[in-house]
């Protein structure tokens, strides 16, 4: 039985590129051959276009009134890093990551019969924010033959204007999980149906299956990993300080955003997904504000802390993926916010491990059992 699998893996985000690996993986050593169905296309039901030419200038003309001469200087240097960042992902993606033919257009897929079962997740993949029926499995026409493996709306409620779409989308899926608790809340309440709530797929392969594509950092002395997908703002950057003085750590950031030069003795843009895990992996503490920098923490039993990368009242917040993740682990006291002190407690992962067993188990149960009906009901 092959499988095809819809999810995101073309950013070059940490989180979008593992957890695509992982979900590869996790087919495979349940006996399936797999493809990334590779279309760069879209089918979106609601979008927001901006002008790449007037982006870019109003990037320029932000980074310019920002940081002033000196920092815009910097712009070239953060440029090239990326690119080269940009390289090690592509790599990352040719040696580790197996793809479909590519597709050129939806009817193409439309019209593919090829695969025995399409599964569509992880990621914020179920993002209201941007409604793609290629991430609900759309054109699939068997729709006994579709799964959903741990999407995330990344948010805790829905549009009104796409609600009823999403609700069709969502209704023509046979096996049908999430990833977060407020996601499947929000299932309940648009569709009547339970999704059960699994592991995001970096959680199906142990610490000793990552070891086998990271790249062990350079860096001999104890450090501070940062790994911040929001701004590293002034509260932030004082108690990631008051940590590092406590330990006398070096610290290192793994910057995304130009604003982390201000950094710049400190801060690594030319990193890649194995390079990422390796640093994640030989870190003493780890501060970040991004799901799978937590989840990942997890994975290598690291202490860290989780900085919330919006405000709670914000119309795009996301938070509701941090606060998930912490519950399932019962994790809640790794938050960091301005007015929260941090404290020298350490994680124990003893029961920590109970919990993620259990969890793993549960997800690879759901998974097994979806396509163990399929390929019995096609056979």
């Amino acid at each position: 039985m092959n499988i095809g699998i819809v999810t995101w893996y073309i950013y070059d985000n940490f989180g979008s590129v593992l957890q695509v690996y992982a979900m590869q993986q996790a087919i495979k050593k349940l006996g399936y051959e797999n493809d990334i169905i590779k279309y760069h296309g879209n089918q979106y039901i609601s979008k927001k276009r901006t002008d790449l030419t007037e982006l870019y200038q109003r990037i320029i003309r932000k980074i310019k009134k920002a940081f002033g001469i000196l920092e815009y200087k910097y712009f070239s240097y953060f440029k090239t890093e990326y690119q080269n960042r940009n390289i090690k992902f592509n790599d990352f993606r040719n040696n580790f990551l197996v793809f479909s033919k590519k597709y050129y257009n939806y009817n193409e897929l439309v019209d593919n019969d090829e695969y025995d079962a399409y599964i569509c997740g992880s990621d914020q993949i179920w993002s209201p924010a941007l409604v793609d029926k290629f991430y609900y499995l759309d054109f699939v026409k068997n729709k006994n033959k579709t799964i959903a493996y741990a999407p995330s709306f990344g948010r805790s409620y829905i549009n009104k204007d796409v609600s009823s779409s999403v609700k069709t989308l969502i209704n023509n899926i046979r096996y049908l999980s999430i990833r977060e608790n407020k996601g499947a809340k929000l299932i309940k309440e648009l569709t009547g149906r339970e999704a059960i709530v699994v592991l995001d797929p970096t959680f199906l392969l142990s610490a000793d299956e990552w070891d086998k594509i990271l790249i062990k950092p350079k860096e001999k002395k104890q450090y501070i990993l940062c790994y911040f997908l929001g701004k590293i703002s002034a509260w932030k950057y004082r108690k990631i300080i008051e940590l590092q003085k406590r330990g006398n750590y070096e610290l290192i950031i793994i910057a995304n955003k130009i604003n982390d030069l201000k950094y710049k003795s400190f801060s690594k843009i030319n990193v890649g997904p194995g390079e990422f895990i390796g640093y994640v992996k030989n870190a003493s503490i780890i501060c970040t504000d991004s799901f799978h920098g937590i989840a990942f923490s997890i994975i290598f039993k690291k202490q860290f802390y989780a900085f919330l990368r919006f405000k709670d009242n914000e119309v795009n917040s996301q938070n509701s993926r941090v606060y998930n993740i912490l519950e399932i682990f019962s994790l809640n006291s790794r938050l960091v916010f301005p007015e929260k002190e941090i404290t020298d407690s350490d994680i124990y992962y003893k029961n920590i491990q109970e919990i993620l067993n259990n969890q793993v188990l549960k997800s690879i149960d759901y998974l097994s059992s979806s396509l163990k009906n399929i390929k019995e009901n096609i056979l």
